[in-house]
């Protein structure tokens, strides 16, 4: 019984044989999921947004400050159907409004209620005044 031991010259070994395909496929497969993979959703900013807007209901925008409240809860909304559709780009933008218009919303309440208090405290002054000099009105 005869062995037959050829040598194999390593510069043509593989030469003429097939290789296999799989790395390139999977090197593709992950080159294109990177490109296609979605924003990721902009969680901080959601919670972020949810704070000023709890802020801004506390503040009670909603009676000394309408319109900017209701700038802020439609944005807020808009905000979150965009990430139900899966668009964190267009959600993420939306909720930096959300957080503008809510900001601008509390500040402006706390000032009207603010003015509001001074409105009241001035009418009572004045009306001790009248009380202690004896006017009548």
């Amino acid at each position: 019984m005869r062995l037959n031991c050829t040598r194999v010259d390593d510069r043509t070994a593989g030469r003429g044989t097939k290789r296999s395909a799989a790395p390139w496929v999977l090197l593709l497969l992950s080159l294109w999921l990177v490109g296609c993979a979605s924003t990721p959703a902009p969680v901080g900013l959601l919670e972020q947004a949810e704070q000023a807007i709890a802020t801004a209901r506390e503040a009670r925008a909603a009676d000394y400050a309408p319109v900017d409240w209701r700038l802020a809860s439609d944005t807020f909304s808009q905000a979150q159907a965009e990430l139900g559709e899966r668009r964190h780009d267009e959600a993420a933008r939306l909720l930096e409004r959300t957080i503008v218009h809510a900001e601008l919303a509390r500040v402006r309440a706390e000032n009207a209620h603010q003015r509001a208090q001074i409105d009241a405290q001035q009418q009572e002054n004045e009306r001790l005044r009248r009380e202690l000099l004896g006017e009548r009105r």
